[in-house]
């Protein structure tokens, strides 16, 4: 009888570590993973944040001195070449009386809150790849930060 409760025991303490040693297992390689993938995002954050020097976003000042428009379908056809009634960047067609903005070297339209969204991290139109200048007789309006 004593027999067979001490193979009983032992046979319950086995199954006991074992279940604690897959747990413990299986929460290390969780916390190792997340760790992991925590280390990398942070280096691709990084990496992403720092621009190299070559690359100019387009700086808020230089924002204000952009044309815009109030939309209507006679002042697209005479302020832009490509005569688009689409904002490449929503994909949304443009409104009466929306905000467009027209890039001064392309001229390439799109509204005005997004493409202001894409200049502020890039520094070309988002279709053709043009540098954005602001127009050379808008130049003296430019703002210092302040």
């Amino acid at each position: 009888m004593a027999h067979q409760i001490l193979n009983i025991f032992l046979v319950s303490l086995v199954w006991a570590s074992a279940i604690i040693g897959i747990i413990s297992g299986t929460a290390f390689i969780l916390i190792f993973s997340s760790c992991l993938l925590s280390l990398l995002c942070r280096r691709r954050r990084t990496e992403t944040m720092t621009l190299p020097s070559s690359i100019r976003m387009v700086s808020e000042t230089q924002l204000i001195v952009l044309p815009s428009y109030n939309y209507t379908k006679d002042i697209i056809d005479l302020v832009s070449k490509t005569h688009d009634k689409t904002c490449a960047v929503c994909l949304s067609e443009f409104l009466d009386g929306e905000q467009v903005r027209v890039l001064p070297d392309c001229l390439h339209p799109f509204h005005v809150p997004c493409i202001d969204m894409w200049l502020y991290s890039h520094s070309n139109c988002p279709i053709c790849r043009t540098d954005v200048k602001p127009p050379a007789e808008n130049i003296c309006l430019e703002v210092a930060p302040g």
